[in-house]
């Protein structure tokens, strides 16, 4: 409440009968709540641990200052926008049409029979392929099967020591949006099982790559291959309508002798 009126300030001092403190501290939420380490109605050790309140130092002999998250604030008052934290480096991935090569049904089955033997299991879909093959648009169709969008986060860029606050972050957002979580750029980066995670990851990858091991996950391993030739034709004619005008053969000619991915089609 502090985070959204300002003006509280005099009725927490009051609360305190201090008038120097006047801000949430731990000493007023225990006596409005109870004991707050073993409380239902407000627990401190998950607030402080998904970083929803941050305790700031007061000085000596003054108890911290709990402050509620910009971005949680922003997003208790209706705000859609990403969280300040990941958004130079994640988007909420836009929807297409699936390929009809793509294994979208045989996937989902695969998910929906994880997910009868194990309604809590935590599920990682591992998607390779060429780069351009369409991995984070394959993983958008599979998240909205499953009634989610999909948040693609790219920490290619992230160092060791700011990586574990970024995963800490993004699966927070998918919570608070029902995203499930596409990362990219994971070489050289250990997974972070002993944190919290949304149910549902993808991590996409090249062919040979290997992906950070992670401890009471289930993988579920999914390649994308090239386009098949049907494919790219009724790409190319979707995409560069010009391609219907050309001469009878030849895209069928230009297709047969080089294989391209959907990205090298959009970008023609």
């Amino acid at each position: 409440a502090f985070a959204m009126d300002a003006n509280l300030e005099r009725i927490f001092a009051f609360l305190q009968d201090h008038q120097g403190r006047n801000y949430v501290s731990m000493p007023l939420l225990s006596r409005l709540f109870g004991p707050l380490y073993n409380s239902a109605v407000l627990p401190m050790p998950t607030l402080l641990r998904w970083k929803l309140v941050e305790a700031l130092d007061m000085g000596r002999n003054e108890p911290p200052s709990l402050q509620c998250d910009t971005f949680v604030r922003d997003w208790l008052l209706g705000s859609e926008e990403l969280d300040y934290h990941i958004k130079p480096i994640a988007r909420v991935q836009p929807r297409f049409s699936p390929l009809t090569y793509w294994p979208v049904d045989k996937t989902v089955r695969s998910i929906g029979q994880t997910l009868s033997v194990d309604h809590d299991a935590s599920i990682r879909l591992l998607v390779t392929g060429m780069e351009g093959t369409g991995r984070k648009t394959f993983s958008a169709v599979i998240s909205r099967k499953l009634g989610l969008r999909l948040l693609s986060v790219n920490v290619d860029k992230v160092t060791e020591q700011h990586w574990p606050s970024v995963y800490l972050f993004a699966q927070r957002q998918a919570y608070l949006s029902q995203c499930a979580v596409c990362w990219s750029g994971l070489q050289g980066k250990a997974w972070p099982s002993a944190e919290p995670c949304f149910p549902i990851q993808f991590l996409i990858g090249e062919d040979d790559e290997s992906f950070p091991p992670a401890k009471d996950s289930i993988n579920h391993k999914i390649e994308l291959g090239p386009l098949p030739s049907r494919e790219a034709i009724s790409l190319w004619k979707k995409l560069v309508p010009a391609s219907q005008h050309w001469p009878e053969g030849q895209l069928n000619q230009m297709v047969s002798r080089r294989s391209v991915t959907i990205s090298q089609i959009i970008d023609a």
